[in-house]
Order: structure tokens, then sequence, then C-alpha cells
């Protein structure tokens, strides 16, 4: 798997903290909304839990410091990919290094023949993602619940196993 995705370490709350109070993330992922690292080392144990079988919850890393979550979880027949990246290290090609890399895992090793992703329609830079990744834009808006319990239509995007 490519060096920019890596299972999660103790100590990582503390480097993710940047991330705390960024709606476009944590109505989503279930991070803190306040930089508390009590709660945010609660959440990296969550995702090193999270880890295993045909699921995957990994650190993107820019040097061995986590900037961000890469995660890939099975729904029915399919799998679904999420992503996040800290402000400060996007527009470096970290989240399509990591995305590519934990994509071609849910294919080759836990055999999944798709994976779906889905964005808000505002969100340019993780549509451009998806895009990136190769996957096709659904016709039609895909209903989602937030954290806080409201509705929301999104933009979903269809990857398909290679061959």
């Amino acid at each position: 798997m490519d060096s920019v995705v890596r299972e999660w370490r103790a100590g990582d709350g503390a480097a993710i903290a940047g991330i705390c109070g960024d709606p476009e993330v944590c109505a989503w992922a279930a991070i803190p909304w306040e930089r508390d690292l009590e709660a945010l080392d609660a959440w990296v144990a969550r995702q090193r839990e999270a880890h295993g079988g045909r699921q995957l919850s990994m650190a993107i890393s820019d040097g061995g410091d986590a900037v961000g979550w890469v995660g890939l979880w099975p729904v029915e027949e399919h799998a679904e990919l999420g992503y996040w990246i800290l402000p400060e290290a996007r527009r470096r090609g970290l989240t399509l290094r990591a995305a590519r890399a934990v994509a071609t895992w849910g294919f080759e090793v836990a055999g999944f023949l798709e994976i779906r992703l889905h964005t808000g329609a505002h969100n340019a830079g993780s549509r451009r993602i998806a895009e990136r990744l190769g996957a096709r834009q659904l016709p039609e808006p895909v209903p989602a619940t937030d954290q806080g319990g409201r509705e929301h239509l999104l933009v979903g995007y269809v990857l398909r196993a290679p061959g």
C-alpha cells in the first residue's frame, strides 16, 4: 500500500486536532467539534479497532504525521469510501493517493466489485478526488443523514473494479 497510508497510532489525536470544528468533517465523521485531546484520542482508538476484515480505517500520513483519514467499509454488496484531510495538507495529492491505495485494496484484497463515494455538491475538492479516481457520478442525488440527524442530498459516485 502507498506510503501515504498507515495505521493509526496512539498520540495521533493531537496531530489531527486542527480538523475539530470543520463542518464538512465533523458532521459526517464523528470528529469532536471542540479541540478535546481526550475525545480525539478516543476517536483514534475507535479507528484502530475498526480496522479488520473487509474494512479499513487508516491515517493519511505526510512524513509520518497523521494529516487525515481514509476509510473503506462494507455496505450490503458494495463498499463505501470516505476521506478527509487537514486544511494545511490539502492540494498536495495526499488524499488522492490515499483514496487510490485504499480503493485498490478494496478491489484486490477485499474483493469488492463496486465502491461508492458520497459528497456535498459544494465540496469541489472531494468531488475532484472522486473524479480523478475514475469514479462515475450517479445520475440521482443520494439521501444521507449526518451525525446531527440532518437530512442531505449528496452527489454520489461509483467506482467499479477493473477488468
